[in-house]
């Protein structure tokens, strides 16, 4: 049986987490197939989902990007890694960490407006009653979410990828976000003089098919 992923979607079969993402960029790195389910946010009780996405491997479910991640890592081992052993496992839950109380808090309020635009009325009232908007206006949201960057460009400037000489994990989570974020605005999000366009527009002629 294939594996099964279950995205969370709004109109159009449009995807609104930018974890669904990183799991297609996971698969691809991974050369593994899927089949793709989406979800919107009136239908999650329907499956009795907590998170998305979530991934369906004959009767095994796995909810969260981030576990979704670490159950391919560990069964399909002839797989490329995208952890790279236990510690790569450890940081890249740090990372996982940083990007969902950081860079995807500010750029979800950057994007909220974009995003209710292609829900339904019901699913419009679900998702909203999940962000929280705080006081900053979208330009201060995605200033903050250019800053909170800047650990990334450091590093990138020493190095090919986040995860060392080839993309893992931690590229993806980042990668997945712009992926995410471009498709939800069709803005660029970043400046071209940006040293992280380098590493992103490697990262995209890589992942081609991951979208």
């Amino acid at each position: 049986m294939s594996l099964l992923i279950f995205e969370e979607v709004g109109e159009n079969n449009l995807i609104i987490s930018p974890s669904c993402y990183t799991v297609r960029l996971a698969l691809n790195h991974m050369g593994l197939t899927a089949e793709f389910y989406g979800v919107k946010p009136s239908q999650l009780k329907d499956f009795n989902f907590k998170f998305l996405p979530v991934l369906k491997d004959d009767k095994r479910i796995i909810q969260s990007g981030f576990e979704v991640a670490k159950y391919l890592e560990r069964n399909y081992p002839l797989s490329p890694t995208i952890f790279g052993g236990e510690a790569g496992t450890y940081l890249a839950k740090f990372v996982d960490s940083y990007v969902e109380d950081g860079l995807y808090t500010h750029l979800l309020c950057f994007l909220t407006e974009d995003i209710v635009k292609n829900l339904s009325e019901e699913d419009q009232k679900i998702f909203l009653s999940r962000v929280v908007l705080g006081n900053k206006s979208k330009k201060e949201n995605l200033f903050e979410f250019n800053k909170k960057l800047n650990p990334i460009r450091l590093t990138l400037k020493k190095q090919e990828f986040l995860f060392g000489e080839r993309p893992g994990y931690v590229d993806f989570l980042i990668y997945g976000l712009f992926y995410w974020g471009e498709t939800i605005n069709g803005l660029t999000l970043l400046n071209r003089r940006d040293a992280l366009n380098v590493w992103k527009n490697k990262m995209g002629k890589l992942n081609k098919k991951a979208a």
